[in-house]
């Protein structure tokens, strides 16, 4: 049985009990993350080796990092899809799942899932019949970035409460995860520089400020009441993304996330060298970096005369 309870934080403390057992408990920032895990746990959590179990070993080593509530979601799927017992997958359920799920969402996510159930075997030190499986197609990465009219736009349309986040993102290249993850700790006022721990890679690092950031920042610090700057939800802040971007007809792969590769496009345009960039980013190697870097041949055009 599942109980969940909001904390003084506004964070979410969800808490499953077995006649017998230890109660098992873990606290999120959202709700819906705190129902996956428990979806993923319930009823399966308490037997040794499951993939409920394995999972949720997995997911424990992500905690405070970003990109958990997509390796949650991928995570309750892969466990709806294939057998009880981490051991008794076989290559034959993979296909199915895979044929299944085809019907259902891209190719590219049930990529991400299966390399997801990948990394779980390997972490649970189990055979993983993925090696050498050809995993279906990954699509193309996001090619849009947001421009100054678009971003004027979002601004005016959307909720007041994101419209900080929003400011932030665009401004900083900062992650939704690291945006929501903000104390007044973090800020350095002087150095004009934020303290990011625990990020999507793991490793910390120092987010250069301009005055807009700066404002958007000073602007929260005279509002919050402790903790956390921001405390709207990651999904809401995401649901008012694609609300506003649905209202004001814009491109339909547009998502939140995509102010992070503007910010880093933008950034490239002003001639910021690759080591700059991966400052500002927080990537860890120039590839993925340039995964994030939209120029386009007309905006070099300049360059060459």
């Amino acid at each position: 049985m599942a109980t969940y309870r909001t904390l003084p934080s506004g964070n979410i403390n969800a808490m499953v009990r077995s006649k017998g057992q230890k109660a098992i408990t873990k606290t999120f920032r959202a709700k819906a993350e705190a129902e996956a895990w428990v979806s993923q746990i319930e009823g399966h959590i308490l037997i040794a080796g499951s993939l409920a179990h394995c999972s949720n070993l997995y997911l424990n080593t992500l905690k405070g990092r970003g990109g958990t509530e997509a390796t949650t979601y991928r995570a309750t799927n892969l466990i709806k899809g294939l057998p009880l017992q981490a051991k008794d997958i076989t290559l034959k359920h993979i296909a199915a799942y895979t044929q299944e799920r085809q019907t259902l969402v891209s190719d590219s996510t049930i990529r991400l899932e299966l390399q997801s159930l990948s990394r779980i075997l390997k972490f649970n030190h189990l055979p993983n019949i993925l090696e050498g499986y050809k995993l279906p197609r990954a699509g193309k990465p996001r090619e849009l970035v947001i421009d100054p009219i678009q971003y004027q736009m979002l601004l005016n349309n959307i909720s007041p409460k994101v419209a900080p986040l929003v400011i932030l993102s665009y401004e900083t290249a900062m992650r939704r995860s690291e945006c929501l993850s903000i104390t007044t700790e973090c800020i350095n006022w002087q150095t004009k520089t934020l303290r990011l721990t625990n990020t999507k890679n793991g490793f910390d690092r120092d987010v250069p400020l301009n005055s807009r950031a700066l404002a958007v920042l000073k602007e929260a610090i005279s509002t919050a009441q402790g903790g956390f700057l921001f405390t709207t939800k990651p999904n809401l802040v995401s649901q008012a993304f694609r609300r506003s971007c649905d209202r004001l007809n814009l491109p339909k792969a547009l998502c939140f996330h995509s102010l992070r590769h503007t910010a880093i496009t933008r950034y490239a345009n002003r001639k910021l060298n690759t080591l700059q960039l991966q400052a500002i980013s927080g990537h860890r190697n120039i590839s993925m970096l340039a995964r994030y870097t939209h120029i386009k041949a007309s905006d070099l055009v300049s360059l060459l005369e």
